[in-house]
């Protein structure tokens, strides 16, 4: 089990390369390649390689459901063997025992988590820059993140109770940054050398309209905040609060970036369900 965890990170560092030596390879059979070809390419590789981190994830997840309870077994049997009197021979394979477990309890939670948020990212690059899908392909998308697992390093406090924590975080978060992104690409292009790109991005970017919209980002921020809290630690809060600042949001839905309505959509709903 010890070598699981070094195994992954290399079949991670797998795909950079194995995305070059592709690329590469084509370029030096065809002199001249068609642009469907190096597209198609690209979402071959990136699809395969998201649909096996899912699937690692997917087993992973399977092994620990099928074992809900290994951390309180492996706990309460090394417990048991302290109070017994045993021969040497078999308290050393029962320390090596107790050793892999450990090592297995530590590393193989880590490894699906890893193997679903990487599988995540990737399906979104996918549908976002390859497929050209909308924003709201990341609602269908988030589900893929009930896979994660309660681990010792990334997700020690992750239980059942506030397993879509990361579903509602994941879409909150992707929305939002996107939306920001959306609103000042001009000045992000720029810092990263897209001089020519930019020229034409700033005729079309307007201080007033990223105003407001940046005004409507704030006002869903408040329901996003405390849905996310509720759904972490499920505390009544108070309906006054929410009663307040919920219609607030359908000023936001006046705007003209796509995700930023979704955020007031969801900001609504959040609102709605509190009651």
């Amino acid at each position: 089990a010890k070598f699981l965890f070094p195994l992954y990170i290399s079949f991670l560092i797998f795909l950079p390369i194995l995305y070059v030596l592709s690329i590469v390879s084509v370029d030096n059979v065809y002199a001249i390649i068609n642009k469907r070809q190096k597209f198609t390419l690209k979402i071959t590789i990136y699809s395969l390689y998201a649909a096996m981190n899912i699937l690692i994830g997917i087993l992973i997840k399977f092994k620990a459901s099928s074992n809900p309870n290994v951390y309180n077994q492996s706990n309460s049997q090394s417990k048991n063997k302290k109070t017994k009197v045993i021969p040497s021979n078999t308290f050393t394979r029962t320390k090596i025992s107790e050793k892999n477990i450990k090592t297995e309890i530590d590393y193989i939670p880590l490894i699906g988590n890893i193997a679903t948020i990487t599988g995540f990212i990737l399906c979104g690059i996918i549908n976002l820059w390859y497929l050209k899908l909308s924003e709201a392909f990341i609602v269908f998308l988030a589900p893929i993140l009930l896979l994660l697992n309660r681990d010792k390093y990334l997700f020690p406090k992750l239980s059942q109770d506030n397993r879509y924590f990361p579903i509602i975080l994941s879409i909150s978060l992707f929305l939002g940054s996107y939306a920001l992104i959306k609103l000042f690409y001009p000045f992000i292009g720029y810092f990263l050398g897209y001089r020519y790109f930019v020229g034409f991005a700033f005729q079309r970017w307007n201080l007033i309209n990223t105003f407001f919209d940046v005004i409507s980002i704030l006002l869903t921020v408040p329901n996003h905040y405390r849905f996310n809290q509720f759904i972490w630690n499920f505390k009544t809060q108070n309906q006054t609060y929410w009663l307040l600042i919920t219609p607030l949001n359908i000023f936001a839905l006046f705007s003209r970036v796509m995700a930023i309505k979704f955020l007031a959509v969801l900001s609504i709903i959040f609102g709605i369900l509190q009651y």
